[in-house]
């Protein structure tokens, strides 16, 4: 597949790509059915008060490794679907109730060193340096429904005050400006 991805003779040549910092849904949580199971993308911090699970999502990372092997210069851009479960107003990553926005209110902040700490990580252990970072995804939508079949946050209102954490929390850990925050 990676070949098939990557390699400029036989495949598509592709040097950018996109990685999924996923939430993470609430243990019990099995309506993330989008792709077979796809749409259920491991958190790296499973609960508000544990530690950071290093060896979460696997598989993703494992085809992010294979493509830092083969493709000459790549181009990792960083995204978020949803917030870990424990931040949103609904407890569900796949969106807030009725579609409204998920992310509390006072946990800003909480999620983007979440998001910085893994773009860290990321660097500092794994060599995978994100050219960007950006803290939502299709946040206007409307669609993103708690126990839906993906992860989703709506992020109708404040998405300026998410960029500024976001951006804040970057600069703190030493990664802006090679490293910025998207929208």
């Amino acid at each position: 597949m990676v070949d098939a991805i990557a390699d400029p003779d036989s495949g598509l040549g592709y040097n950018i790509f996109r990685y999924n910092i996923g939430g993470g849904d609430q243990p019990g949580h099995n309506h993330l059915t989008k792709g077979d199971g796809g749409g259920a993308v491991p958190g790296y911090k499973p609960t508000e008060n544990g530690a950071y699970d290093w060896t979460a999502d696997q598989s993703q990372r494992n085809i992010l490794f294979a493509l830092n092997k083969k493709v000459k210069n790549p181009i990792y851009e960083a995204f978020s679907n949803s917030p870990p479960w424990w931040m949103t107003n609904s407890g569900c990553v796949a969106g807030g109730v009725n579609g409204a926005d998920n992310l509390k209110s006072d946990y800003f902040d909480d999620f983007a060193d979440y998001l910085s700490e893994v773009a860290l990580h990321f660097k500092k252990e794994w060599g995978i340096t994100f050219r960007t970072v950006e803290p939502f995804n299709e946040p206007s939508a409307g669609w993103w429904k708690s126990n839906g079949d993906q992860e989703g946050c709506g992020f109708k209102n404040n998405q300026s005050g998410m960029i500024e954490e976001l951006g804040k929390a970057l600069k703190k850990k030493g990664l802006f400006p090679e490293m910025t925050y998207a929208t």
